[in-house]
């Protein structure tokens, strides 16, 4: 199944009186548990794509379909709900919320997409344990 239908996606800013292309034209299908990478030079429009794909950011033109729903047609909570429940990012930068502890950090797309508690516990406990981090669980996000 094709998860992220991208056809001729395009984005333009502004600077000064001209136009100038950050994106033009991006093709990309990727398909359900497939691994992308974006990669390229600074300036690129790495970043671009990626708030785009990611709901974050709209393009100027194109199409963009997530898990077979119309972007341009969904509104900021149902992006979020299909954020958090098919798209994943690995940030360069951490962000964590500092004044949640490490299990409220982790357990954060769990209480979004409605997660009962006892599941919730289970599976923060579980990722948490992975990682080596359950004894650290009940520190607050900086203190790690």
């Amino acid at each position: 199944m094709c998860l992220i239908k991208c056809h001729g996606i395009s984005k333009e800013v502004s600077v000064g009186t001209h136009k100038k292309y950050i994106l033009k034209d991006i093709n990309l299908d990727i398909e359900e548990a497939e691994y992308i990478a974006v990669i390229g030079h600074s300036g690129s429009g790495k970043s671009s794509l990626m708030n785009i794909l990611g709901l974050i950011d709209v393009p100027t033109s194109g199409y963009l379909e997530i898990s077979g729903h119309d972007s341009g047609k969904l509104n900021d909570k149902s992006k979020s709900l299909l954020r958090n429940k098919y798209i994943g990012y690995v940030f360069q930068s951490f962000y964590l919320e500092p004044s949640y502890t490490v299990f409220q950090n982790v357990q954060m797309p769990l209480l979004i997409n409605g997660t009962d508690k006892t599941q919730r516990n289970q599976k923060v406990s579980e990722a948490l344990s992975k990682v080596g981090l359950l004894d650290k669980a009940n520190q607050l996000s900086y203190e790690i």
